[in-house]
């Protein structure tokens, strides 16, 4: 015999369905109140958990804007600040307190402030300056680098989608034609704001107190480290035996990996600095930092080089600092100890005198130095690497 079908269970009568509905209804406002309030309450840049959280530049940078006082910013006479905005390389290149220092002591009307995040170029410095309280008078500096205007910039250095919205609008987001498609619209979509802004830090912080609650200890506070100073080594680990055998090709700079036009990301980022720093009677200076002749020469091809100076001498708001020597650099690009004291003093003097374009140097390529630190070995064979 068939096995008996048992009846079906009792159905919910029209009267119960409505209230399933609207207790359904209930529980889903109650659910999307609490966590826009969590959101708003855990999540963003001055909540509780931020500071056990805090873990990238761009969380430093505008942790440390919204921070400033504003009594002793402006203390000293004229009341005139420099803001230094921009990327690592600027970072590196000078000595907040020294030059401050020496601006005091020649009763300068300015005094500086540094304001740096690692891949901190146009595109998102432009959303920097918008958090800082710049007035006119001040005078703000950013510098400008030629593998910032690489066709794949975003891609190239995996700067991820949540930290750049930090520092950027959402429909400065939409704007930025580089990003792929797909994630202008999960930033689009991305509400709460804070939340997703700042999710990343906020779950990290919660992890160090899990962390530190489960061992019996007490969780420590993130701190910043070199994002509000510099580094002092004098040379890259990855330098002590020489030219790195990756090095050329990963960073190499041809005329096919350069985009000079207005689509590009930080290409973009300097128009709205532009147009930022007009709206608000803000002069803007774009500082050319040369990196190393070896980065001039081995890292960069011969068109490269001539559309990049044509492009720098057609920018009227530019200014060019001094060439440094190979070992003034702990990397092709970033200066060291020496080359922050030649700058930092070099910036002084500049701001002193009104600070003038200057002019555009050409390093010669005799002046590469494979191995340029004091302690190291001597020269490696040179067709160890690309010659261009």
């Amino acid at each position: 015999m068939p096995r008996p079908v048992p009846p079906p269970p009792p159905q919910p009568s029209a009267e119960e369905t409505v209230r399933a509905v609207r207790y359904l209804r209930v529980v889903v406002v109650v659910g999307l109140l609490f966590f826009f309030g969590w959101s708003q309450l855990a999540y963003g840049p001055d909540s509780f958990i931020q500071a056990w959280g805090r873990d990238s530049s761009q969380s430093w940078m505008v942790h440390k804007a919204r921070t400033l006082d504003p009594t002793t910013l402006r203390a000293h006479e004229g009341g005139d600040i420099v803001w230094l905005v921009g990327s690592s390389i600027l970072r590196e290149s000078v000595d907040i307190p020294a030059i401050n220092e020496a601006l005091a002591s020649r009763g300068s009307r300015y005094r500086a402030q540094m304001f740096c995040q690692g891949r901190g170029a146009a595109g998102l410095a432009s959303g920097m300056v918008a958090q800082l309280p710049i007035r006119s008078g001040d005078l703000l500096v950013h510098n400008v680098a030629v593998q910032n205007l690489r066709a794949d910039w975003l891609s190239w250095t995996g700067l991820p989608p949540a930290r750049m919205s930090r520092m950027l609008t959402p429909a400065q987001l939409w704007d930025t034609r580089e990003l792929p498609l797909p994630d202008r619209l999960e930033q689009l979509v991305a509400v709460p704001w804070n939340f997703w802004r700042w999710h990343d830090d906020t779950q990290a912080g919660l992890e160090r107190w899990l962390e530190a609650l489960a061992s019996g200890r007490t969780a420590r506070k993130r701190r910043p480290h070199i994002f509000f100073r510099h580094s002092n080594r004098e040379r890259a680990s990855i330098y002590d035996h020489g030219p790195p055998d990756w090095e050329v090709d990963q960073n190499l700079l041809t005329t096919d990996t350069i985009d000079f036009s207005p689509r590009q990301f930080n290409v973009q980022g300097l128009e709205r600095l532009r147009s930022w720093s007009t709206q608000h009677d803000v002069e803007l200076v774009l500082l050319d930092i040369p990196p190393s002749a070896f980065a001039q020469w081995r890292l960069e091809t011969a068109g490269v080089r001539a559309e990049w100076a044509a492009w720098r001498d057609a920018q009227p708001d530019l200014a060019f600092a001094p060439q440094l020597p190979d070992n003034a650099y702990y990397d092709r690009r970033h200066p060291n100890f020496r080359g922050r004291a030649a700058l930092s003093a070099w910036l002084v003097d500049w701001l002193e005198a009104g600070h003038p374009r200057g002019t555009r140097t050409v390093t010669p390529e005799s002046a590469v130095e494979l191995y340029p630190w004091s302690d190291a070995p001597g020269p490696a064979d040179a067709d160890d690497l690309e010659t261009l």
